[in-house]
């Protein structure tokens, strides 16, 4: 995947960044970074995703990193995030992908729960265009990667207990 950062985000001006997630931890992470960096437009907020709560409206990007396979109901969370964004507004997922195997599919559902206790669900690339679809989105751009993972890191960065 290539991927040309000025033509995707412009030049790196914004006026205001909200940082928003269930995790407090996560979310002090983010502030202490700002702080350290001397980020001054930089705010952060705790909640879920399926229930945001900013006006209709009041976004122009949306931006989701590894976090969507903690959604509970990713339909309702699509429809919150459609609701925030400002006509024409964008928004961005990144998160693992179901390989779309059923066998494939549930050996890395398990390795997540496993190695995670918050994972949900990793989801196929065509079950993410039928929830966009149905959440009123329109895709613009489906991009997809390999992302090459060494298995005992991966688990130990969660800390995941030896079972």
């Amino acid at each position: 995947m290539r991927c040309r950062t000025r033509q995707l985000c412009g030049g790196g001006q914004v006026a205001q960044v909200t940082a928003y997630d269930l995790s407090s931890q996560m979310l002090e992470v983010v502030a202490q970074a700002a702080r350290d960096k001397g980020f001054a437009n930089i705010a952060t907020q705790q909640g879920y995703a399926e229930s945001l709560p900013f006006a209709d409206a009041s976004f122009d990007v949306a931006i989701s990193r590894y976090s969507a396979h903690h959604w509970h109901d990713v339909g309702q969370a699509l429809r919150e995030v459609k609701r925030v964004l400002k006509p024409g507004g964008v928004m961005i997922i990144m998160d693992v992908m179901s390989p779309g195997h059923p066998v494939r599919d549930v050996w890395l559902q398990t390795v997540e729960a496993l190695r995670d206790t918050s994972h949900v669900r990793n989801y196929s690339s065509g079950e993410w265009l039928t929830m966009a679809s149905e959440a009123g989105l329109v895709i613009n751009h489906l991009l997809t990667d390999r992302l090459p993972l060494e298995f005992s890191s991966w688990v130990a960065r969660m800390r995941t207990p030896a079972r």
